[in-house]
């Protein structure tokens, strides 16, 4: 499964609103915004992973599911679900995510296999991207 060019552009674009979803062993969902994602290949992103208490990594621990909105307010809109893949700390990722964030906070880079891909702008809402 390779990301679309248009998804992978919204994915890394500063502006575009994204969302992470994940739940824990009881199944109670946890929703949280993310300021940045960085494509690392053809169908991984990595986002940011911190030291202090970290929900989102929690609740991949435990289900390795996960789901990523992401908006184009008033264009487009896609949902990416996919697979915790670890935990890396890779020096692209850290300096890429300290740009954003304090260096000192960042533990590394959560890891994630993106597996499907679907439309959710509201002419096509549903429709399998990839």
């Amino acid at each position: 499964m390779k990301i679309p060019e248009d998804v992978a552009e919204m994915l890394e674009k500063e502006t575009s609103i994204k969302m992470i979803g994940t739940v824990d062993a009881d199944l109670s969902i946890n929703i949280e915004h993310l300021k940045v994602i960085k494509i690392i290949d053809y169908d991984t992103i990595h986002i940011p992973h911190f030291t202090d208490n970290d929900r989102t990594f929690d609740n991949l621990q435990k289900n390795k599911k996960v789901s990523i909105a992401i908006f184009e307010p008033a264009i487009i809109a896609f949902k990416l679900n996919g697979l915790f893949a670890g935990v890396k700390k890779t020096e692209e990722s850290l300096n890429h995510f300290s740009g954003f964030f304090d260096a000192e906070k960042l533990a590394g880079a959560i890891s994630i296999k993106i597996t499907e891909i679907y439309a959710l702008t509201m002419a096509i809402a549903g429709d399998k991207v990839a």
